[in-house]
């Protein structure tokens, strides 16, 4: 497995940033690893929020039962979010 080490998912500060329906899209799809993790997604209707702390906690604490799909998605995010990469046109012939 290659090196973990996305630290700007480890502060519920952070991820807090993320809009909530976007941070739920983004996790919903392995609602049964998080269930299992002992954290409960709430659906993006309801008033309740994320419990952020352990969210961090399992994010930060992967185990053998990680879906390959979510590390994957994490990756790509914590990549795609440095100020060169928010510059970059979504368009490439908008340049």
């Amino acid at each position: 497995m290659a090196t973990y080490n996305l630290r700007r998912f480890a502060h519920a500060d952070g991820l807090k940033a993320i809009a909530r329906e976007h941070l739920l899209a983004l996790l919903k799809p392995h609602k049964p690893y998080f269930d299992g993790r002992g954290l409960t997604l709430p659906p993006p209707s309801a008033s309740d929020g994320i419990d952020y702390d352990q969210l961090v906690n399992v994010l930060m604490n992967p185990d053998t039962d990680t879906p390959k799909g979510l590390l994957d998605a994490l990756y790509f995010v914590h990549e795609m979010a440095t100020p060169e990469a928010m510059c970059a046109s979504p368009h490439p012939l908008d340049h």
